[in-house]
């Protein structure tokens, strides 16, 4: 009983929190990864498989962190911002796959040049998240996960002149009117996808500053 009681006072052992954070971004980027190959080389059943699979293993971490999160009275940072990095990794996750598996649906004969830019960026940006989020756990490493945050942004301002080159391309008039929705969806959930991992890194920055 008294062993009980104090798992649940005492902070988690091990900084449990943040090996979950880690595992999730190991998702995101072996999620990254299945886009990658899909736009370079096309959808295969694997290839869908695995997204699939990416995208249970994210669900079902975020719903054990939530579980986790419940049972424990006291916690390395403040709950809500357990909460909130919890959802955004799922989300990143999630729009990975969705941008993946629409291949499958849209089945576009070719893919245009700045799909394959932006799947260079979410290889950056899946990165650049891994870095800072297995930094997070020193606080110390203020300076480091500064830096990390800086070169994020710099991937996201990329990735947003490769949407904006992707969208005036697109509106050209050289694509059909389909062409142009299937491409649409795919260069938003990536982009999306995008902003959500500088949002992560922000809010990492944001929770250093505040603790130190």
């Amino acid at each position: 009983m008294v062993k009980r009681l104090l798992k649940k006072i005492l902070p988690p052992n091990e900084g449990v929190f943040f090996a979950y954070f880690e595992e999730s971004t190991k998702i995101c980027r072996q999620a990254t990864d299945i886009l990658f190959e899909v736009i370079h080389d096309g959808l295969t059943e694997n290839r869908m498989i695995l997204a699939h699979d990416l995208k249970r293993q994210s669900n079902d971490l975020t719903k054990e962190i939530f579980v986790h999160l419940n049972a424990a009275f006291v916690t390395p940072i403040d709950r809500e911002d357990i909460q909130l990095i919890n959802l955004l990794l799922n989300k990143i996750t999630r729009k990975i796959v969705r941008a993946t598996l629409i291949f499958k649906t849209h089945k576009l004969a070719e893919c245009p040049g700045a799909l394959k830019q932006q799947s260079d960026m979410m290889l950056k940006a899946t990165d650049e998240l891994n870095l800072i989020v297995n930094k997070f756990r020193n606080f110390k490493n203020v300076e480091e996960i500064t830096q990390s945050n800086e070169r994020m942004d710099g991937i996201e301002t990329q990735g947003d002149e490769v949407l904006y080159h992707a969208m005036s391309d697109l509106f050209s008039g050289k694509y059909d009117p389909l062409s142009v929705i299937k491409l649409g969806d795919i260069y938003n959930n990536i982009e999306g996808a995008l902003d959500l991992c500088f949002n992560v890194s922000d809010t990492i920055v944001n929770i250093v500053l505040k603790h130190t």
